[in-house]
């Protein structure tokens, strides 16, 4: 196992070759730089290679002075380098808003580097700023940001942001045109469990002033860890060229590193990341590489990380399907943190395509406001305690273009169930879906849900009319309602 998880935790081949121009010695970067020119066309440069480009601009001045593309690629950096700084501007009230209902807050990742001063230096792109709470206070400040103005970017309602937190490693909050906060309550989505490591986190964080702001910014050694942690299983670059510079600004505490590593079950993608850098030519000592690649990994702990690497983005191989199912019962939650999938906590019914015969079902009247098309719908079931389930047939109109639906069933101030379905282009004027709803975790009587339709994801306000009619929540009809 130890081979694929060092030759597969490597960057696509032409994130490689940025990676080495930007990083590498000078002959070897300018090798590097020809060669990607030989590969690539700069109108085709796709965004993770545009993040790499960006610092890139700075040292094209002595990798190839006289190249036609540096005026264009001076420019494409500024744009991007931009928008970067309003996204940070944009960000800055999330942070200030937590720091007022007094949570703790820490920037990690790329965020970090820009507090500390490293991200100007180089004209470090970010899509999103990473702020850590402790985990306790997830609930609290997904609901500070929620108050504030501050939406899921993947459509969820506070209520359900509120629910989730506890168990949902991160959620990304957009508002306005820019403004995009990933909220962590967990510094690693897979590690082994360490409470003295992670009060060690805290503790050992630097209090700055970003924006005004004092918040907290990891310590040299635990941003190292927390960005191999999440940056060799992608697919972007920018994790490189954080670490390089913390690593050619020097200090680094490679015994803590070393440490923190061991500890959480993170050697795997250390050794492959540090091995990479270290073959790109930067300054990780050779001690540290024997030490890393001495210490014994579980099974479990490689074959998870096997099934985490994600080189190009694409979905997970059926190799990596099979180790993520074997890890799962080698790695007891009592001991690692792993994924949480929330289809767990809060079930999702899907669109059931067959047709019904509720013969023994028994239905539910439904008011004349069910028929009128609503984004949200109240049902009242008067149901005996043998019923455990309320099945519902939606009537929408189709949308020009195929849509996901996303509805939430609420009872009270909880989510109880969740429901998914499609819209598809040219289903005539109307399209009907069946959903099942369980009722198993409401007291028997009266009880009451409420279905709410949510929109397929943040539209900002400078988004054209067409993505906000597309993205906005869908409004529905209850053609009928049964209980069984």
């Amino acid at each position: 196992m130890r081979g694929p998880i060092l030759k597969g935790a490597r960057p696509a081949p032409e994130i490689d070759l940025l990676l080495q121009a930007c990083l590498a010695p000078p002959d070897a970067a300018r090798a590097a730089w020809h060669r990607w020119l030989a590969s690539r066309e700069l109108n085709d440069a796709s965004w993770p290679e545009m993040r790499i480009l960006a610092p890139l601009s700075g040292r094209l001045r002595i990798l190839d002075p006289n190249s036609i593309y540096r005026p264009r690629i001076e420019g494409l950096a500024k744009s991007h380098w931009t928008q970067t700084q309003f996204m940070l501007s944009e960000a800055l009230p999330a942070i200030k808003a937590l720091r007022k209902a007094g949570i703790e807050c820490m920037l990690i990742k790329g965020a970090a580097g820009y507090a500390e001063g490293f991200g100007p230096t180089v004209r470090r792109l970010m899509g999103d700023v990473d702020l850590l709470v402790r985990q306790e206070d997830g609930p609290r400040a997904a609901s500070v940001l929620t108050a504030a103005g501050w939406e899921a970017t993947n459509g969820d309602s506070a209520l359900l942001l509120r629910q989730l937190a506890p168990v949902r490693a991160s959620s990304n909050y957009r508002r306005g045109v820019y403004g995009e906060v990933d909220l962590h309550t967990q510094a690693f989505h897979f590690c082994r469990r360490d409470q003295e490591l992670e009060s060690a986190l805290w503790r050992d964080a630097k209090v700055i002033s970003f924006g005004g702001t004092d918040v907290c910014v990891p310590s040299s050694a635990d941003n190292i860890v927390i960005s191999l942690a999440h940056g060799v299983v992608g697919r972007d670059g920018d994790w490189a060229i954080d670490i390089g510079q913390r690593i050619n600004a020097g200090g680094v505490d490679w015994d803590r590193t070393i440490e923190r590593v061991e500890r959480q079950a993170l050697v795997p993608l250390a050794l492959a990341g540090l091995n990479y850098l270290h073959e790109l030519g930067l300054d990780v000592p050779q001690e540290v590489m024997r030490r890393l690649a001495e210490t014994p990994v579980a099974p479990g702990v490689w074959l998870k990380h096997y099934a985490s690497i994600r080189p190009n983005g694409r979905n997970r191989k059926l190799l990596q399907k099979i180790a993520n199912v074997l890890s799962t019962p080698l790695l007891p939650r009592a001991i690692y943190h792993r994924p949480f999938k929330s289809d767990y906590l809060i079930g999702v019914a899907r669109d059931n395509l067959g047709v019904w015969y509720p013969r023994r079902w028994r239905r539910i009247p439904l008011a004349q406001v069910h028929t009128a098309a609503s984004v949200d719908h109240r049902i009242e079931i008067n149901s005996h305690p043998d019923i455990s389930v309320c099945g519902v047939s939606l009537r929408f109109p189709t949308s020009r273009q195929s849509r996901r639906v996303f509805i939430e069933v609420v009872s009270g101030e909880r989510v109880i169930h969740r429901l998914r379905g499609r819209l598809r282009s040219r289903a005539g004027k109307h399209q009907t879906m069946h959903f099942e709803i369980p009722l198993n975790d409401l007291p028997p009587g009266q009880r009451v849900i409420t279905l709410q339709a949510r929109p397929s994801g943040y539209v900002s306000s400078a988004a054209p009319h067409a993505e906000a009619i597309a993205k906005a929540a869908p409004a529905f009809q209850i053609t009928d309602a049964w209980a069984a």
